[in-house]
């Protein structure tokens, strides 16, 4: 699914600025959708404070376009065995299923329901939330401790990924 997001990142920023391909020059590959966006408007010069409201509008547009890409030409799949793990993890009392992603949160909710799994994530952090990954997943971490009445140690917790 990085093709989708990488082709509706091009787009939401073709459409806000007038500039194809931006993201061309830009890697994004295990980075956050935050950084990767800033990255694009600095390689491009284009001078616009990333503050909340524009990574709203940006991540927005970006969002529209990825549903209708999911949709259509890119469909992600899912590995066999991996819903069953997710429902049976998901109904457990002793784990909590939580995303912590580069993608901003609307971008991986529109993937995640692409692909039926959205439901079973309680929570996340997101690359629009944060400015490094270390820091995501500490996010995360702490929320879970502070919603869950539970301590997670890292000898407690699994991180798999999407990213190869």
């Amino acid at each position: 699914m990085n093709r989708a997001g990488r082709a509706a990142m091009d787009l939401a920023f073709e459409k806000m600025f007038n500039v194809s391909n931006a993201f061309s020059k830009v890697n994004m590959s295990g980075r956050l959708d935050k950084v990767i966006l800033g990255d694009a408007l600095a390689y491009h010069e284009i001078q616009v404070e990333l503050d909340q409201t524009f990574q709203d509008r940006f991540f927005e547009e970006y969002q529209g376009i990825l549903k209708k890409l999911l949709g259509s030409e890119y469909k992600g799949i899912i590995y066999p065995g991996i819903r069953d793990i997710l429902k049976k993890t998901s109904n457990s009392s002793q784990m909590v299923n939580a995303i912590g992603t580069g993608n901003c949160r609307l971008g991986a909710l529109a993937k995640l329901e692409s692909l039926d799994i959205h439901g079973y994530f309680k929570f996340g952090g997101y690359g629009d939330d944060y400015v490094q990954r270390g820091e995501l997943i500490k996010g995360v971490i702490k929320y879970a401790n502070e919603c869950c009445g539970m301590i997670f140690n890292k000898e407690n917790i699994y991180v798999i990924g999407d990213t190869i």
